[in-house]
């Protein structure tokens, strides 16, 4: 056996055993070794990597050109082995090219026809169970995929996608709607042997876990355009199953604590701010909008920050939500009215000098506090 197949059995071995937990995948410097474990923390080196992905999609393709049915009731057992071979390959091939189409629309349809095959009407308890464990393992390997320190895992569309689609099914077989209705038994001929549908509290819980796996996303890849995108439409989709009318705006209060002491963490990370801008726009509540652009400002002000994404936020949260006044008042009181109004006068020959870039403004007002000894 050449090394490469060692390798590749290896990593084989690691996935066929992972049973649902979340492993944390890492590039290895040359000359540390090819492929090392500890616990749910694996590293792999950059060509072993390549030379598992080549072994893996020749796997995939000679095993899918078989023809396989992942959700037929009856299977052979050269197509459960077939079977197997696909769903490791296409999760090494996942692991070397997170934007690989085929491998990832494979998973999906195998998941499709498996809940297809499920038959509400008959199935006991332990056998929805399992479907829901099937589901949750697809969504793990995902959380594995978007919060490993890989180049591209934490940033890509087709993973977020992915997990998206999964978090709608894994709704849907616990009776939730995503397009706000209750499923009925003509969706799904009974689901008489489902648990409870779930209430809010549990949805809400689910919301603040998926919020955890895009920050740690987003630390890992600052900016992270396509994790925040996938919560702001699992917020909508979540609010739309739970039913209530005020469901949508209570699951937006849920992260605001949790997503406001993230961008405070990472007050670069423009994405996060814009995120945190979404959820005040949606919970509708002047108090608590007030009270968070002011702990952000009063930040700023004791760190010195001037930065563009916080101060872009405070800009826009200024314009969205009428708090001009209100952030300037509590300027004029940290620095004082002689040197605020002179910081103020300068403002229109700065916003013509950088059109476009009204947050500077902000940022020159706050100087005069700084200058003034404030910081």
């Amino acid at each position: 056996m050449s090394t490469a197949d060692h390798v590749f059995h290896q990593l084989s071995h690691i996935f066929s055993t992972r049973r649902g937990r979340i492993l944390e995948f890492e590039l290895l410097p040359a000359g540390v070794g090819s492929l090392l474990q500890d616990g749910c923390s694996v590293g792999i080196s950059k060509d072993a990597l390549a030379q598992c992905f080549i072994i893996a999609r020749q796997v995939f393709f000679d095993s899918a050109l078989k023809d396989v049915n992942p959700g037929s009731t009856t299977v052979s057992p050269d197509q459960v082995v077939d079977y197997n071979k696909l769903s490791i390959s296409s999760q090494i091939i996942l692991l070397f090219d997170c934007e690989h189409l085929t491998a990832c629309n494979w998973r999906k349809r195998r998941l499709a026809s498996t809940i297809q095959a499920h038959d509400f009407s008959t199935a006991g308890h332990a056998e929805h169970e399992d479907l829901i464990q099937q589901l949750e393992f697809e969504l793990t390997l995902m959380t594995t995929y978007l919060t490993s320190p890989l180049h591209r895992h934490t940033k890509s569309p087709t993973l977020w996608q992915h997990r998206l689609w999964v978090m709608s099914h894994i709704l849907r077989v616990q009776g939730l709607e995503p397009t706000g209705r209750i499923m009925t038994q003509s969706d799904t001929a009974d689901y008489r042997t489902q648990p409870a549908r779930p209430g809010i509290e549990t949805v809400r819980e689910l919301f603040i876990a998926e919020l955890d796996v895009v920050q740690h996303a987003g630390e890992l890849h600052p900016k992270n355009y396509y994790a925040f995108s996938y919560i702001r439409e699992l917020h909508r989709m979540l609010a739309n199953a739970v039913g209530v009318d005020s469901g949508f705006a209570e699951l937006a209060r849920s992260l605001v604590t949790a997503s406001l002491n993230w961008c405070l963490s990472h007050p670069r990370d423009i994405s996060g701010w814009m995120f945190l801008l979404y959820l005040l726009d949606a919970i509708q509540d002047g108090q608590v909008t007030v009270e968070s652009v002011k702990t952000v400002v009063q930040f700023a002000l004791d760190v010195g920050w001037d930065g563009e994404g916080l101060w872009t936020f405070v800009d826009m949260a200024a314009l969205k939500f009428g708090l001009v006044e209100t952030i300037q008042d509590m300027l004029q009181s940290h620095s004082g009215t002689t040197t605020m109004n002179s910081a103020m006068s300068r403002l229109s020959i700065h916003e013509t000098a950088v059109p476009g870039q009204q947050w500077k403004k902000w940022v020159a007002s706050v100087r005069a506090y700084w200058d003034a000894g404030g910081l």
